[in-house]
């Protein structure tokens, strides 16, 4: 929620118990910090600043921070070949500050959870919080593998998402992007990023977000959403829906 004429942004957390509850707030709010702190150096790149941890109902309060949701602008937009370079070397920036900085996968990393703006030429990274029914990634896995199989299961289950299966040139340029994304991150040195490993960490990211979730939801996905999911190209393997 905007406050303060839209100058700052609070977050408060709802579910669940007071304790757990706190123990979110804190998490959040440190990881906002540490990523804040780690971005400083890092051009083009940006997140809300952590203004102050709340107490009840536990939260945080950040600035605010302008710009377009990139999913949102790669429905609308076409991308060439330089500027989506570009985003994606931002973006992997982000993440290798993210991980170097705090030892761990970045939280739902997904291109909702980026901000583009036009005006400054800058990207933002927000919500740092754990993903809906998020579970312990697979013994084995890097945060870089994690984190990208996070990003390209999103891709997947997006173009397969009733409300958007039919936007054909969005998920051409969510995939591209994609793609780009994991190059830049393998170019800079990000690592591991396994192929093997990074179609694990993408299925299991899929299943969390397609299948199990309600009934409804994985008859879908299990039927017409697995036909209709793109399949990504990686090195040696392809990545793609599940079925289990």
């Amino acid at each position: 929620m905007r406050e303060d004429g839209g100058a700052t942004v609070r977050k408060t957390f709802h579910r669940g118990p007071q304790a757990a509850r706190e123990r979110q707030a804190r998490e959040e709010f440190a990881r906002l910090q540490r990523f804040a702190a780690a971005l400083a150096g890092v051009p083009g790149v940006g997140c809300p600043r952590p203004l102050e941890l709340l107490a009840d109902p536990p939260g945080l309060r950040m600035a605010y921070v302008p710009g377009t949701n990139l999913f949102e602008l790669l429905g609308g937009r076409r991308i060439d070949a330089a500027a989506g370079a570009r985003l994606a070397e931002l973006i992997a920036a982000g993440v290798a500050a993210y991980v170097g900085a705090l030892g761990e996968p970045l939280p739902d990393f997904k291109f909702d959870n980026l901000l583009w703006d036009d005006g400054a030429a800058t990207l933002a990274f927000v919500d740092f919080g754990p993903p809906q029914d998020a579970v312990a990634p697979a013994p084995g896995l890097s945060p870089y593998e994690v984190s990208a199989g996070d990003m390209l299961g999103s891709v997947v289950f997006q173009s397969a998402r009733p409300r958007h299966a039919l936007d054909r040139g969005r998920h051409a340029r969510s995939v591209a992007l994609a793609v780009a994304v994991v190059r830049a991150l393998r170019a800079a040195g990000a690592g591991p990023l396994r192929d093997g490993e990074l179609a694990a960490a993408t299925s299991a990211a899929y299943r969390r977000c397609a299948l199990g979730r309600n009934a409804r939801r994985t008859a879908w996905y299990a039927t017409a959403g697995y036909a209709l999911g793109r399949r990504i190209a990686l090195g040696s393997v392809t990545v793609g829906p599940v079925l289990r």
